[in-house]
């Protein structure tokens, strides 16, 4: 049985696109892990010493901009004042790609 979301996901004809979203995104998880496994691999053996190694994502997260918060407060006064544009099928491609990631971690 499908669930209502995945109802109106496929209503709306865009499950495939979801669906090669979520595809590139396994694809890219499976990479990442192989080259972590490679990195892994071939690391020097551990030294007698204290040391912090950051993994690739966290390396990533310290790279990533910093947040702009007059951008954030413009977005939510434009949604208190019903200003902000709404793309549904942006949320529901979005909504379906969380709930898949949510089965596969469940």
């Amino acid at each position: 049985m499908t669930n209502p979301i995945q109802q109106n996901i496929r209503a709306l004809g865009i499950d495939s696109a979801v669906d090669n979203r979520l595809k590139r995104a396994e694809e890219a998880r499976a990479s990442e892990r192989a080259a972590s496994a490679r990195t892994a691999e071939s690391a020097p053996a551990p030294r007698e010493t204290d040391e912090v190694v950051l993994s690739g994502l966290s390396e990533a997260a310290e790279r990533a901009p910093e947040i702009d918060s007059a951008k954030v407060e413009a977005i939510k006064t434009a949604i208190r004042e019903g200003r902000y544009p709404v793309d549904a099928k942006a949320i529901a491609q979005h909504f379906m790609e969380f709930e898949t990631a949510i089965s596969r971690v469940a």
